[in-house]
């Protein structure tokens, strides 16, 4: 329905949304006095020059290799759970049959 009808499945999507819904929009830094703005910036300022020079970024080491890894083996086929094998077993090899149910009848008055 999408692909084929998109204008049926955006009518339906804005269904599930209720009426009662409704998206305020706020600034988390609203409540922070200028002081703390200030801090706040000096230390995104302290971190980006500690980055730029390098005394706080972290490095990985690469170690080159040139073998490559095991082969995986295959799977192992499943095994059959053992209460259903015990079962099947029990019912002999010509596997089971459905059950039969019989319809009961009305009460005869």
């Amino acid at each position: 329905m999408r692909r084929t009808q998109p204008g049926v499945y955006l009518k339906v999507l804005a269904l599930l949304v209720p009426k009662e819904h409704r998206v305020e929009h706020s600034n988390p830094l609203s409540p922070l006095s200028d002081e703390q703005l200030a801090d706040m910036v000096a230390e995104l300022e302290g971190r980006l020059a500690r980055r730029a020079a390098g005394g706080d970024s972290k490095l990985i080491e690469a170690v080159e290799t040139t073998a490559f890894p095991a082969p995986v083996a295959a799977p192992k086929p499943r095994q059959l759970n053992k209460v259903i094998e015990a079962a099947d077993t029990a019912i002999g090899p010509r596997g089971r049959q459905p059950r039969k149910y019989k319809l009961l009848s009305p009460p005869s008055a």
